[in-house]
């Protein structure tokens, strides 16, 4: 389905135009107008289909990125993905049960691995000082046969620990337990910071998302018997694939 000129170029309408391309995209994505595994016309088509910017389209291929719609691939294009389920829900996260269960239903896939120095931002967010020398591998949260990654996941080490950082293609479990298995440091409490944010254009990138889209940053601090934190982790979440719900019973009243 094709925008009419008069919508695209009104000044009447309260959404920027990006938005009425990427309904009107949505709209034939879900009518099969575009099939699941097909690729959308190039930005180039879409300009001139469409009558719009290069940026418009870009930003509207942005918009459905973040709704999990389509993906992007180097060489390949805008591929249509399968209609997004929503968001999994999990159970908050508040014992050591919680969190082996959670790890356990999720995989890792390695993307990076590497020495960071620790700048300004960074040093806030793991309460340490800057420009000290840590081991960072970046990794990407999935639930088994989803189509987009679920999170981020960035796991700071003192350097001398980085070879517990290396797993294989697609891992399961905490990282925490390579700890003590290869150096026999033990982790015997895990602090836990969540707090809403959105997403920087590199994290954004690996997400498949758009930069800007609301996400929740967790952060989680393991410490050692010493009660020093031996290893720190920052996962950030998209709003649109991350849930935790709950449910209890309340005491009657009276």
């Amino acid at each position: 389905m094709t925008i009419p000129d008069k919508a695209l170029s009104s000044n009447g309408h309260s959404k920027p135009l990006y938005h009425l391309l990427a309904q009107s995209l949505a709209s034939d994505i879900e009518s099969g107008a575009f099939a699941v595994g097909s690729t959308l016309p190039s930005e180039k088509s879409l300009t001139s289909i469409h009558g719009v910017s290069r940026q418009t389209v870009r930003q509207a291929l942005a918009l459905l990125r973040s709704q999990g719609l389509i993906a992007s691939r180097p060489g390949v294009g805008s591929i249509v993905l399968p209609a997004p389920q929503g968001a999994e829900a999990f159970a908050p996260i508040t014992s050591a049960e919680d969190l082996r269960d959670f790890l356990g239903k999720t995989e890792l896939h390695q993307v990076s691995l590497g020495p960071i120095t620790v700048n300004e931002r960074l040093s806030e967010v793991l309460e340490c000082r800057r420009g000290i020398q840590l081991s960072e591998a970046c990794f990407l949260r999935r639930r088994p046969q989803a189509p987009l990654p679920m999170s981020v996941l960035r796991i700071y080490l003192p350097p001398q620990y980085a070879a517990a950082q290396i797993t294989p293609d697609v891992a399961r479990g905490p990282i925490y337990q390579n700890l003590e298995r290869m150096f026999g440091i033990a982790v015997t409490e895990v602090r836990q910071d969540v707090t809403a944010t959105v997403l920087d254009q590199d994290t954004a990138r690996l997400l498949q998302a758009a930069p800007g889209d609301p996400a929740l940053q967790v952060v989680r601090f393991y410490y050692s018997a010493t009660g020093k934190p031996v290893e720190v982790t920052v996962g950030h979440y998209p709003s649109s694939r991350y849930r935790q719900s709950v449910r209890y019973a309340l005491p009657p009243s009276g």
